[in-house]
Formats: C-alpha cells, structure tokens, sequence
C-alpha cells in the first residue's frame, strides 16, 4: 500500500470541470501518488484553473494540440508510478478510489477494474455500472481465455482502471493515435497481451455524460472506429485469433453505436458519408461468428437501418422521426 501510483490526466478546454476533477485526485485517502497534467493546447482558461493549485505531487506539461492519444502517452513516458491510472478532465474519482483499486494487487495483477456511478453534466447521479454479474461470471469460468473474453465486452473507458506499469512497457501498450475509440484499442492490447485482472464492486468515479452535446461533437471520425479495431486484429494476438467471435461482435457492437449517431449529423452530405463508410466496414463483419450472448443492440434496427439506408440518411427521418423520437 505503498507504491507510488501515477494519475495522467490530458486537458484540452476543460475549464467548466477541470477545478473538481484535480480536487477529487487530490483529496484521495491514498496518498502516495502523483498527477500528471498533459494540457493539449487549450485555448480556453483551463490553464490559468490549473496554475492556482501549488500541490507538490502535481506535474505539468504542456505540448501544441495533438490529441488525448499524444498526451496520454506524454504523461505515461514521464511517469515514476509504479501503478498507472488514466483519468479525463471532465470526470471525478471517489475519495477512496486509488485506495481500493491499489489493494486489490498482488504480484500476479496486472489490472484492476472497478465500478463507476454516470453522472449528467451538473453532477446528479443518473446510473451506476453494476459488475455483480460479471464478477459471478468471471467465477464461474476455469479457463483463462474464457475470462478474457467475458473482459472484452467490459466497459473499456480508462477511468475506472489501474495498470501495472510493468505489464504496459513490457508490452509496448501505448494509445493509438486515433480520433475515436482510442480507448477500446488500448484495452484491446492490454487484454491481447494476456493480463491477470481483477475486478472489485467499489465505486471508483464518477462518469460525466454530457446530454444535449453529441450533436455539436459528432464528426466523420466516427469511421475511425474500424481503424480502431482494424489495428488491433493486424497484431494478431492469440486471444482474438484463436477466438474470431469476439473481435467481430465487437465490430457489430462499435459499429451499431457509430450508426445510431448519423442522424444526429445537420448536413445530409456528411450522413451518407459517414453511412456509405460504416456498410462497408459492416459487410466484411463474419455474422456467423457473432456471439449473440454479447450483442449489445438491437440486431434488427441495424438490418433496417442498413437495408434503408436512403431513408435513414434522409432530412425527413432526422426532423420527423429522429428527433422527435
């Protein structure tokens, strides 16, 4: 309980949020830590927030807009934690989050997972994640890859995580530089490269969704997310190879939560691109390899969505039927 444990938080623009997530990381009844800030080229105050706090275990850098990806992986190359948590500048952690995720290690952990409450954007609780079952699950199993591929469909946001730095340098595990889904690709390493994780019950952070902003952030970056995945199979790990199902129901599922959102895009241009590029990552899906047990929506909103794509793309589906729905 001892070990020191490095917090990498990337800010790009974060001054409405950035004041309580820094306090939460501080406030933390494990004390042997260090937080690392990577601004991203804010063009907002968020570096005149972050400059008030004098706290000796903070290190900052700054480097010109590149990305979470960049940044992450600034602060991890500059880190002297021997456990590392990735957290984002609009989140918040438990007070006795390092604590209890710490204790959970052992020489044999390589990551430890926990839960985490969704907040909306003023704070107030909506849900919480909820790992009861997949814990029993997980129990239950005997065999490795069993476990790690009931991990795979796991939430894979970094903030409710700790690593082993060991088992991420060992393993060359950094973030790609990917404009979406950056953080399924780096939990698709880390489960690739064949970890020891545990899993507890306690809350580690609170999850800010921030309502009425997806239509202001949704870009054709959302065809990124079969780069994402696309990179991940080329390594060729023996978990994914030995086991197709679970990369192609991960495509299904990642590519199904891209397709939700065109509507939400104003020009119709954009939809049918963003449209014409997901079916063609959809039609290399091997269905018949789809582990039905893990897909995570509605199978046949996609099939209509897809056959009807003309329609789904259209002003009068997204004024008539999207929006009002």
């Amino acid at each position: 309980m001892d070990k020191l444990v490095s917090v990498i938080v990337p800010v790009y623009n974060n001054e409405k949020y950035i004041e309580k997530t820094i306090d939460s990381i501080l406030n933390q009844t494990y004390n042997n830590f260090e937080l690392i800030i990577v601004n991203d080229g804010s063009t907002d105050n968020s570096s005149s927030v972050i400059s008030k706090f004098t706290d000796s275990r903070i290190k900052y850098f700054f480097q010109e807009n590149s990305g979470a990806p960049k940044a992450r992986n600034l602060g991890f190359e500059n880190s002297s934690g021997e456990y590392i948590m990735f957290f984002d500048a609009d989140d918040m952690l438990y007070s006795n989050a390092l604590e209890n995720l710490i204790s959970e290690f052992d020489e044999k952990t390589d990551i430890v997972i926990g839960n985490f409450t969704r907040v909306n954007d003023e704070g107030v609780e909506l849900t919480k994640s909820d790992f009861i079952d997949t814990v029993t699950n997980l129990k239950s199993l005997t065999e490795p890859n069993q476990k790690l591929k009931l991990l795979s469909f796991v939430d894979p946001f970094p903030n409710n995580k700790m690593y082993k730095k060991s088992f991420l340098k060992e393993n060359g595990i950094k973030f790609m530089n990917l404009r979406i889904a950056q953080d399924l690709n780096f939990y698709l390493q880390c489960l690739g490269c064949n970890p020891t994780i545990k899993l507890t019950n306690e809350m580690i952070c609170f999850y800010r969704i921030h309502e009425n902003s997806i239509s202001t952030r949704v870009s054709l970056s959302i065809l990124d997310i079969e780069k994402s995945i696309s990179i991940i199979e080329k390594m060729k790990y023996p978990l994914f190879v030995n086991d197709s199902s679970i990369l192609e129901t991960l495509k299904f599922n990642h590519y199904s939560i891209q397709l939700y959102k065109i509507p939400l895009f104003k020009d119709r241009v954009k939809r049918l691109q963003a449209l014409t590029g997901l079916k063609k990552a959809y039609k290399k899906i091997k269905y018949s390899e789809l582990d039905k047990e893990f897909v995570i929506v509605n199978m046949l909103k996609v099939r209509i969505a897809l056959i009807f794509s003309q329609i789904y793309a259209s002003d009068i589906f997204r004024k008539n039927i999207f929006l009002k729905s």
